[in-house]
């Protein structure tokens, strides 16, 4: 079904807000006042974002985006608007972390959890799926994947096969505009391309156009691109959440898609071997994973060091594709008697048990790690990754292996925005910094040059450490301030779209920490480091 069909006049009045029997054309005026706010958004994105770092401006633009958003969204049916302002508060929150943090690792979650808190507010105004709490995963799946597919194409839909540039002849005045608008649009490319070949066919036709026009083409054009490929994804993005009836390239293909379905014997099979191959893992692991660290170092062949450094992530990994794994094996599933489902139970449930071991086992090995060799972001990191997959795991057992599906996506997907807020909160490179200065007081050994490399959230921690460390460790610390203080953009950015609390406190610290000869009694640095 083509989602680009104009809207006629005898359409549900309570959609767009306009009484029907008025001779207006509701879809063109949504579309054109979409169409506008791209192209401010465009203009906006070019001025805040176009720079060489992201702080207090990424966060301001996401802003401008949201209020956009919502006022578009006026158009909308009272019943989808009315969450657009509660599901507009992760998508700031999550982009405030960019004026607020400064690890890479924790930006990298923020911002994927922005982006599906921005998917999940176009749902909503969309209509796709018909409920949150209802949709399944494929149809999450798909609204994501026309989202990111009207990015690509929905500007030129937008302009075009919804009326944003057409004549609105109900408004004289308005029309006048729009023309006049279309007309600069198109003559702004000519006038440009045939004035810069003239220019380059003339010497006294340059000379003219640069005393009239004092400006850097190149840099002009840089600007021009910039702000068009803001609009042009902004335009794509606002289009499914406020214009289009249905995401484009979606109702078509799912009304239209025989459902793949395989019986019980097919499903049971391959969930059978991988709980058997499970099993024999896990009892092997028991022994390791009650016995700690002394049966890890009585074991032949196998050191702390070892057992400790290796399997995390291959069990992480493990622990993440046994999700879709059950996912697709519930969709999957032709239910063709009621011990068909209970089968599917048992092999599911067993499954997700012997999960839960190796999830132990992993976080054992995690704890061994600490102890042995310190604490690390990655590894923070990717526990916060396996207690989210852990209460997945239980929402999962608690909804589709009961056979009710109702709210298992989108409680994950909360459980993921709890989740990074949580790290956002309790501030990760600080932990890793306090566990590993409390093991060096403790005469373990610290990776003094690990620590010194942290960012700006490190910085309040370094500086309590300075005051329980000497030696070597202590002036890698001050050597790192000292760093810091030289690179005043930190503190005050040459250019405030770059500013971040967490950068600008750390310049702070570092100015104290390394104030009256701190580094007198430190070596000189060696060369490279």
């Amino acid at each position: 079904m083509n989602d680009t069909v104009p809207i006629v006049v005898t359409a549900d009045p309570g959609i767009f807000g306009a009484p029907a029997e008025a001779p207006a054309h509701p879809r063109r005026r949504i579309a054109s006042r979409t169409f506008a706010c791209a192209l401010i958004l465009g203009v906006l994105g070019d001025a805040l974002l176009r720079t060489n770092g992201l702080g207090i401006n990424f966060p301001m633009w996401v802003l401008a985006a949201v209020a956009a958003i919502l006022w578009l969204s006026t158009a909308r049916p009272d019943t989808r608007r009315r969450a657009a302002p509660v599901l507009a508060v992760p998508v700031l929150f999550f982009a405030s972390a960019f004026a607020w943090r400064d690890a890479d690792g924790l930006l990298v979650l923020n911002m994927v959890a922005m982006l599906v808190a921005f998917g999940v507010l176009a749902f909503v105004l969309s209509g796709w799926p018909a409920s949150l709490r209802e949709g399944r995963l494929m149809e999450y799946f798909l609204g994501a994947a026309s989202l990111g597919l009207s990015a690509a194409v929905g500007a030129p839909l937008l302009a075009l096969s919804d009326g944003a540039l057409a004549e609105q002849r109900d408004r004289p005045r308005r029309g006048v505009m729009m023309a006049v608008g279309r007309g600069l649009l198109i003559a702004l490319p000519l006038v440009v391309i045939f004035g810069a070949l003239l220019s380059a066919a003339d010497a006294r036709f340059e000379q003219l156009v640069n005393s009239l026009i004092a400006i850097d083409v190149a840099k002009v054009m840089q600007h021009v691109v910039f702000a068009a490929f803001v609009g042009w994804v902004t335009a794509g993005y606002l289009r499914t959440a406020v214009v289009a009836d249905t995401p484009l390239g979606v109702e078509g293909p799912v009304r239209g898609m025989p459902r793949l379905k395989l019986g019980i014997v097919e499903i049971a099979v391959p969930l059978a071997l991988v709980d058997a191959l499970f099993l024999t893992f896990v009892v092997l692991q028991l022994p390791y994973l009650f016995g700690g660290a002394a049966h890890v170092q009585s074991a032949p062949g196998l050191t702390v060091a070892g057992y400790a450094r290796r399997g995390f992530f291959e069990l992480l990994t493990v622990a993440v594709l046994v999700l879709p794994l059950l996912l697709g094996g519930a969709a999957l599933l032709r239910e063709e008697r009621p011990r068909d489902a209970r089968t599917f139970r048992w092999l599911g449930g067993t499954m997700l048990a012997l999960v839960a071991v190796m999830m132990l086992s992993a976080l054992q090995r995690m704890r061994l790690y600490a102890a042995s060799f310190g604490l690390t972001e990655d590894r923070i990191y990717a526990t916060a990754i396996m207690g989210w997959l852990a209460i997945v795991f239980v929402l999962f057992a608690a909804t589709v292996l009961r056979g009710r599906r109702s709210g298992f996506v989108l409680g994950a997907i909360v459980c993921g925005w709890v989740t990074v807020a949580v790290l956002d909160a309790i501030n990760p490179q600080a932990i890793v910094v306090r566990t590993n200065v409390e093991r060096a007081v403790n005469g373990a050994p610290l990776d003094d040059r690990y620590v010194a490399s942290l960012d700006g959230d490190a910085a309040p921690a370094l500086a309590e450490a300075l005051v329980r460390l000497d030696g070597g460790a202590r002036c890698s610390i001050l050597r790192r301030f000292e760093r810091t203080t030289k690179n005043r953009a930190l503190g005050l950015p040459e250019d405030w779209r770059w500013w971040n609390a967490s950068r600008s406190r750390a310049f702070r610290i570092a100015q104290a920490a390394t104030a009256n000869g701190a580094l007198s009694d430190c070596p000189a640095a060696p060369p490279g480091s």
